[in-house]
Parts: structure tokens; C-alpha cells; sequence
């Protein structure tokens, strides 16, 4: 319906904190980002930086040839390989 928000664009449009609370992500961040990619996992809470320097996970889609497993990402951070979970 006209004006009313996807569920694909509300889950892109609320990032996650270290915590796991929802927020509103701001209008900087890309929407099609690791947070949203179907191959990326929020790293626990203890693994997570300080609150206000993002949130980390692990990608599981090798990036570099040399390195085998996941690679640790920020969750706002995208690459060419990105496929929405939603």
C-alpha cells in the first residue's frame, strides 16, 4: 500500500545495538548492509566494543582467499557479495 513501509524496508530501516535493542538507524546508513545480509551474525554481547562503536559480527562468506572461516565486520559495513535476509 501506498505509505506504508515493507517489512523488508522496516527490518533495513532499525539497526541492533550490542545489546540486541532495536533502534532506528539513521539515514547514513546503507540498507543493504552486513547487519541485513542473510550471512552475517551478531558476535555476542561480551565480544561487542563499547556502546557507541557499533556493532560487531562475522560474515560467512570468504572475502580473502588466504583466510579460511569467518571474517569479523562491523554491521554497518556492505560488500558486492550482499544478499538480504528479508
Amino acid at each position: 500500500m501506498d505509505g506504508q513501509l515493507s517489512l523488508t524496508d522496516y527490518m533495513q530501516s532499525i539497526y541492533y545495538d550490542r545489546y540486541g535493542r532495536p533502534h532506528k538507524a539513521p539515514d547514513w546508513m546503507n540498507k543493504p548492509r552486513c547487519e541485513t545480509c542473510k550471512h552475517w551474525d551478531r558476535l555476542p554481547t561480551e565480544d561487542q566494543p563499547p556502546d557507541g562503536w557499533g556493532v560487531k559480527g562475522q560474515c560467512g562468506v570468504i572475502h580473502d582467499p588466504k583466510q579460511t572461516g569467518y571474517q569479523n565486520t562491523d554491521g554497518c559495513s556492505w560488500c558486492c557479495l550482499y544478499e538480504g535476509r528479508y
